[in-house]
């Protein structure tokens, strides 16, 4: 008991607000800046900028031999298909990607930094982020720089640049909140969000609202979550009704019959695209950042897009996180999906239950690991949106906080306490 007193003193870690600042604003500000054609530079240079933050867990490094030889085979695996596409293909795009192992490492030393702080630090300064975050959205509504002539409701909220990339970086840190915060809080989050939703409007915000919602009933009882679980569809009933049939921008996105919405065109192709990549390759898919190169199968969709877009939207991203994987991966792209839907249809059933043991325990050392072992899980469950809604590629502050979280969970000695 004495050691939760004395650790309840560091109620917040700067070098933790400071590093996920950086990588939810930096990759945005740059590649609005200097007009870049990914986010890869600015999330190398936040990873870059939180080993520098926090060198101290650098310096003390502990990587078991397994953790070494996984990391081992996935480089070795990598460096020859990028280098083959490099000097035979003449493709370099695979071979610069490769820097993506720096934001691995970048993510792994974070990883380890959480394992050392209480659970009362990492929720304080992930809530000090989160509105940050929310204080630049209502920015967006009502500043406008005295040099600009934007409409309140057409300017990006800064430093990004589509609302879309905003919704992602909030969204993903705000449920994770919901699933161990306090209630207070996690409505007052989930209210603004949901409020921003509707005046941006931005369909990725209200998926992100309704998480919020569905993450913070899991602390009920068994009995009433499970109750509330079979009442799902009339509550997606209620929310079509409310929120989307009445909305010309919330039901254009969600109408896909014949539809000439951008956004719902870029959705359909990339699922399209991940289908033709799949069969075409005979399961092993394109190789590893190679969606959108002279390989790729274009969709039918494509032409459209390019015709109302004038411009060739998400052909290199997919779109959605899990059609770029499908698509550059094949067979092993599908396990990895399949894998992570499993381990969200368990999350949803044990992490109920991991809060009747918080409800149940007076030890407050082994609450204190229950919750912080929920949040990080929780990064993983809000993650889901970017797999399967709206992603842009691997190098995305979604992807470096879903890879913290993994690393998290896995290098935590005591996983079997809790069963993910």
């Amino acid at each position: 008991m004495t050691q939760f007193k004395n650790n309840k003193v560091n109620t917040y870690d700067l070098n933790l607000i400071f590093s996920i600042l950086l990588i939810s604003l930096l990759p945005s500000f740059i590649f609005v800046a200097f007009n870049s054609t990914s986010l890869a530079a600015g999330i190398l240079a936040s990873s870059l900028f939180i080993l520098l933050l926090n060198y101290k867990s650098l310096i003390g490094l502990r990587i078991s031999l397994l953790t070494l030889s996984l990391f081992l085979i996935v480089v070795i695996t990598l460096f020859i298909t990028v280098s083959y596409f490099y000097i035979v293909e003449s493709i370099p795009k695979p071979f610069y990607s490769m820097v993506i192992l720096v934001v691995f490492l970048s993510a792994f030393v974070l990883a380890q930094k959480l394992l050392k702080i209480n659970y009362q630090a990492l929720s304080n300064s992930m809530l000090l982020v989160i509105l940050v975050l929310l204080i630049l959205g209502w920015l967006k509504l009502f500043f406008i720089p005295p040099c600009c002539h934007y409409d309140m409701f057409e300017k990006p909220v800064f430093p990004f640049s589509e609302e879309s990339h905003y919704a992602l970086v909030i969204g993903i840190i705000a449920v994770a909140y919901a699933f161990s915060g306090k209630l207070i809080w996690v409505f007052f989050i989930g209210v603004n969000i949901l409020l921003l939703a509707l005046l941006f409007p931005n369909l990725t915000l209200l998926v992100f609202s309704l998480l919020i919602f569905f993450a913070s009933l899991f602390r009920l009882k068994p009995i009433y979550f499970k109750s509330f679980i079979l009442l799902v569809p009339v509550l997606i009933m209620i929310i079509w009704t409310l929120f989307i049939s009445n909305s010309e921008y919330f039901s254009s996105r969600l109408n896909f019959e014949d539809t000439k919405n951008l956004t719902t065109l870029v959705f359909l192709q990339g699922w399209d695209m991940a289908y033709l990549n799949l069969v075409e390759t005979h399961g092993l898919g394109l190789g590893f950042q190679m969606l959108g190169s002279s390989a790729t199968y274009f969709s039918s969709l494509t032409d459209e897009i390019v015709n109302i877009a004038d411009n060739e939207l998400n052909f290199s991203d997919g779109g959605l996180l899990a059609a770029k994987v499908i698509a550059e991966f094949g067979v092993i792209g599908i396990i990895v999906i399949v894998s992570y839907v499993y381990f969200l249809l368990k999350f949803i059933f044990y992490g109920n239950q991991i809060w009747l043991k918080i409800h149940l325990s007076h030890d407050q050392n082994y609450i204190q690991e229950l919750k912080k072992k929920l949040f990080l899980s929780g990064i993983l469950f809000g993650f889901l949106v970017e797999v399967f809604l709206r992603g842009y590629g691997y190098f995305s502050p979604g992807v470096f906080l879903a890879l913290v979280a993994i690393f998290y969970l896995f290098s935590n000695s005591k996983m079997s306490r809790f069963k993910l």
